[in-house]
């Protein structure tokens, strides 16, 4: 019996086409580049480098150390970098299905929605409540420091 192939919709293509440029193995060997030896050990599987329900993909690592953190730790080196690339390279990302399409911190705070992860320092500040508190003067990274510093009750001195 014979089948018919699937038809392909323009969104399928389009990520498709878009994928050529920049290959899975390009992008996993980027995000290797940037963990620490045991983080790798710990990803070497390929069935780890895809999204499922049970454990994060090593994009999904990166994107929350950054929306979570905006530092490096947990076995992760050059966040802001490698996050910055994940942003430039989400459609790659979710062709390959290498990013999770919901995101959360492990307080379960929502990070992300609909792989919508790439987000502003400002639309940061204003999700945390931030805005109103600071003038716009103010640079938006002093600002999630003046928060941090409230919220551990420390005197930060900029």
């Amino acid at each position: 019996m014979k089948t018919k192939p699937v038809k392909k919709t323009k969104q399928a293509k389009k990520t498709q086409m878009t994928c050529k440029g920049n290959s899975k193995t390009k992008i996993m060997k980027f995000l290797f580049k940037h963990m620490d030896k045991k983080t790798r050990d710990d990803y070497k599987d390929p069935r780890t480098h895809k999204a499922n329900d049970k454990q994060w993909t090593p994009a999904d690592l990166f994107i929350r150390q950054y929306l979570n953190n905006l530092s490096d730790g947990f076995g992760m080196k050059q966040v802001v970098k490698v996050y910055e690339f994940l942003c430039k390279h989400k459609t790659e990302l979710i062709g390959f299905n290498l990013v999770s399409k919901n995101g959360v911190n492990n307080c379960g705070y929502e990070l992300w929605k609909d792989y919508d992860f790439v987000v502003s320092e400002e639309r940061m500040i204003s999700n945390r409540g931030l805005q109103s508190r600071y003038t716009q003067d103010d640079n938006p990274l002093v600002w999630l420091l003046k928060a941090a510093a409230e919220e551990s009750h420390v005197e930060v001195y900029i």
